[in-house]
């Protein structure tokens, strides 16, 4: 007679979805004996990095999304346009911008668990300043220094250490990372809809700020364990170098990257006129948040289905 565990193993294995995404998502087998004796311990301790790197991009590039939410109430507080505090979207945009030449290069010689502390640290305590700012001025520095710091746990800094860490994988690894660009949409507008009802921008954004600062923490100091990018001297002697006027030469990476900037940042500047839009319009917060959560939706979806074929397929 089997036991209980058997039979949770065999309902398991039983599960069609189950089995299809843990095999080509996860590189999982799926037969009753492989799950009988596969350690899932193991299987999370290899995942964990990129778990955690989709964390950072849902509280980084993810937290962007409801930064439409709090513009009408700030311009009222303060006394100021929609589209003077709109400029802070592009303190995120740009602040990558200009640090990244020194961000990639710290990517290279620093640990990328430290980059992500410090980065936290910065933007979370940034935000808690732009919660009591008295000032137009003081709102704007803070933001800055919030903007700096989130560029210190994003893409950049995430990127390097995935590709570096799942060198037969990174498709997948970056995949999983990016689902945190759409689980963002998805979860935080209806938090921030709800905070802003009931305790107002203030409050409401003190909160976040105390909750993302814990939770990243946490899943950094858990989740990249010290020494988890500890090859990179090693990759660095492996690989053939390019000096900056020889890199800067090569076509694929202006083509790639202006391509990439025009689209993603396209995307995230439309998304903070969202919330000012369908306010006129007559939409109340919930319903604001359920279409902003739709697009995350999609997103989401599209993630999935690009991380399960992306490393089985060229990509060009």
């Amino acid at each position: 007679m089997e036991s209980v565990r058997e039979r949770q193993w065999r309902c398991i294995a039983a599960s069609s979805s189950l089995r299809w995404l843990t095999e080509r998502f996860l590189g999982f087998e799926s037969t009753m004996n492989d799950y009988r004796h596969l350690s899932l311990n193991c299987s999370i301790k290899k995942w964990l990095p990129a778990l955690t790197c989709m964390n950072c991009q849902l509280f980084g590039v993810g937290l962007f999304s409801i930064f439409s939410f709090f513009v009408q109430p700030v311009a009222k507080e303060f006394g100021v346009g929609v589209g003077l505090l709109n400029t802070g979207a592009v303190f995120v945009l740009v602040a990558p911008a200009l640090i990244g030449p020194v961000l990639g290069h710290f990517a290279d010689t620093v640990s990328i668990r430290n980059i992500m502390l410090v980065g936290t640290l910065v933007a979370m305590p940034a935000l808690l300043v732009v919660s009591v700012s008295q000032t137009v001025v003081l709102l704007a520095v803070a933001f800055l220094f919030y903007a700096a710091g989130q560029a210190l746990y994003g893409p950049i800094v995430v990127n390097a250490l995935l590709i570096r860490q799942y060198p037969l994988t990174a498709g997948r690894a970056l995949a999983i990372a990016a689902l945190g660009h759409s689980l963002g949409p998805v979860v935080l507008p209806f938090v921030a809809a709800t905070l802003l009802d009931i305790v107002g921008w203030r409050e409401g954004l003190r909160y976040i700020a105390v909750a993302v600062g814990l939770i990243l923490l946490t899943t950094v100091l858990i989740g990249i364990p010290p020494g988890t990018d500890s090859n990179r001297h090693q990759d660095r002697k492996n690989q053939v170098t390019l000096g900056n006027r020889q890199f800067l030469s090569v076509p694929a990476f202006w083509i790639i990257g202006i391509s990439i900037s025009l689209v993603f940042n396209a995307a995230m500047l439309v998304n903070i006129s969202y919330a000012p839009h369908f306010s006129k319009l007559g939409f109340g917060r919930a319903d604001i948040a359920t279409f902003i959560a739709s697009g995350g939706l999609a997103g989401l979806t599209a993630k999935v289905l690009v991380g399960i074929y992306l490393d089985a397929c060229a990509i060009r």
